[in-house]
């Protein structure tokens, strides 16, 4: 399957996307702090969507945050959302091919990320091997990766293998998953319940 295929599947989501979003704020917000997310933290948001988590990241840490998608119409809602707002900025873009210059916002700001946040996106990465590789060249000496979901691996999954099939695979156990990362990380956290999953790698 083609990252085509992603991008194209999303596309025909985008407009109703937020229809379907009902994490409350403080559910996020926790999350968010449970990984170490804090003041001064520089973020990219990746397969951002419509900006699910973009207004909560810029309140824990008080800066600009960058977020990407492949999606170039969720992209499209997102700048819509927070248009007039200087703190967000969005780009359309696989974020296996972003380039590895450390620069963060368009204004040349070149500084490495304190943190790669994935949040309810995680099982489209088909190749998390990949994943891996492109979030350790972005991120600065000791930054993490993040991958959180505000539901249930067990619910992810079953919603996946009804409507998502074929842009997705089956969410392992959070120590599992791991695994994928072991080249370039160091597991901090590894979680889940009934109502999350949160898996924190911090670079080598």
């Amino acid at each position: 399957m083609t990252n085509t295929v992603v991008e194209q599947y999303f596309d025909r989501l985008a407009s109703d996307w937020d229809k379907y979003q009902d994490c409350p704020e403080d559910v996020k917000r926790a999350l968010l702090e449970r990984s170490g997310i804090s003041s001064g933290a520089r973020i990219l948001d990746v397969a951002c969507g419509t900006g699910a988590i973009t207004a909560v990241l810029h309140e824990l840490t008080g800066e600009k945050v960058k977020g990407v998608d492949i999606s170039g119409e969720m992209i499209a809602v997102a700048r819509r959302k927070f248009a007039g707002c200087d703190w967000a900025e969005f780009e359309h873009v696989d974020f296996l091919d972003m380039g590895e210059d450390k620069t963060i916002f368009k204004q040349g700001e070149a500084l490495a990320f304190d943190f790669v946040v994935i949040y309810n996106a995680y099982p489209h990465f088909l190749d998390p091997r990949a994943l891996a590789k492109k979030a350790h060249a972005l991120l600065k000496d000791g930054g993490k990766l993040v991958v959180v979901h505000s539901l249930s691996r067990e619910s992810l999954n079953s919603h996946h293998k009804q409507h998502a099939d074929h842009v997705s695979r089956p969410l392992a156990a959070p120590l599992e998953e791991s695994n994928h990362f072991a080249d370039f990380f160091d597991v901090e956290i590894a979680e889940e319940d009934d109502a999350h999953y949160l898996l924190v790698l911090k670079k080598k």
